[in-house]
């Protein structure tokens, strides 16, 4: 569904013929099969580390990327750039086609173990649905803007762009590995709390120092709120049930992307009256999203696993 997207980019001409574009390009639906997989074959120990690895591989393609596609750009016109990115999606949508597929036969117990999903298990999960879901509303408040932040108040061109656009995946490949260990040591929700502090302390950055090399430190800081995404997977993962494991981690991820949906729109609007106002926002809502993180409610128990195996 995503290879005609950089096609259908480069056609427009006028910004509401890109609603059907970024509704495509919205067809993510990988994401909870991918982490079910990987939560179930991971070890109990090395949950964390394994998914934010797994995730880890996506941030290393994205490195050399936006550097790359801000050097092109000063060269070729945009839509050539467009052109390049279908000839990729096309030539890995082919390599999907090789593989082959991995149909899961569900036994008759398998079905009984996903409606075994616990009272304290469901509230655990609806409550980490609507944490994730509330950090990622406040960090698309301004992540998509600063783009433009960077062109509007640093005047900064496209090749210096793209450049601390993967300084900014590099770092979300180191705290890959950082976050992840200490997921799988501390808590899921005690990397949580560090990816929040640290993506705060780097948006405060983007709006203190207008200074490239600066600027080159905060984007390599910004990358570990990335790693959201993989913590709220492998925190609901390791709760839910295997059989039905792939559905709960969608209903974290429909909720999140619902609320990272909505956010860019209200944070568009607050950019209007001040450029630094949703910068201002997420500054200071990262500390109080930590400091829940660290309340009784989230505190990490037991996973279905491991109470199965006592049993």
């Amino acid at each position: 569904m995503w290879v005609p997207v950089p096609l259908m980019f480069s056609a427009a001409t006028h910004w509401t013929q890109l609603f059907p574009v970024m509704g495509l390009y919205g067809f993510f639906i990988s994401g909870p099969a991918t982490g079910a997989y990987v939560v179930t074959f991971a070890k109990e120990d090395r949950v964390t580390i394994t998914y934010t690895l797994t995730s880890a591989s996506w941030w290393l393609g994205y490195i050399f990327s936006p550097g790359l596609g801000g050097y092109l750009s000063t060269i070729i016109e945009m839509r050539g750039i467009f052109f390049l990115s279908f000839l990729f999606y096309a030539l890995a949508t082919i390599v999907l086609l090789l593989i082959r597929s991995q149909r899961v036969e569900k036994t008759p117990s398998s079905h009984i173990e996903s409606s075994n999903l616990n009272s304290s298990h469901k509230e655990k999960i609806v409550l980490l649905s609507l944490f994730f879901a509330t950090a990622f509303f406040f960090l698309n408040l301004v992540r998509p803007l600063v783009v433009q932040f960077f062109q509007d108040v640093y005047h900064l061109e496209s090749f210096y762009i793209g450049l601390l656009g993967s300084v900014g995946f590099l770092g979300s490949a180191v705290f890959s590995i950082i976050l992840g260990k200490t997921g799988d040591k501390y808590g899921k929700m005690i990397a949580a709390m560090i990816a929040l502090l640290i993506g705060g302390v780097s948006f405060a950055l983007f709006i203190l120092l207008n200074n490239f090399s600066a600027l080159i430190f905060a984007s390599f800081l910004n990358g570990a709120s990335y790693m959201l995404w993989s913590l709220m997977a492998a925190s609901v993962g390791s709760i839910a049930p295997e059989a039905s494991r792939g559905r709960w981690i969608s209903v974290s991820e429909m909720s999140a992307t619902i609320a990272a949906s909505i956010a860019p729109y209200i944070g568009g609007l607050l950019y209007e009256s001040s450029p630094y106002i949703p910068f201002y926002i997420i500054i200071g809502v990262s500390p109080l999203l930590s400091l829940i993180a660290l309340t009784k409610p989230f505190k990490e128990r037991a996973s279905l696993n491991q109470i199965e195996t006592k049993q």
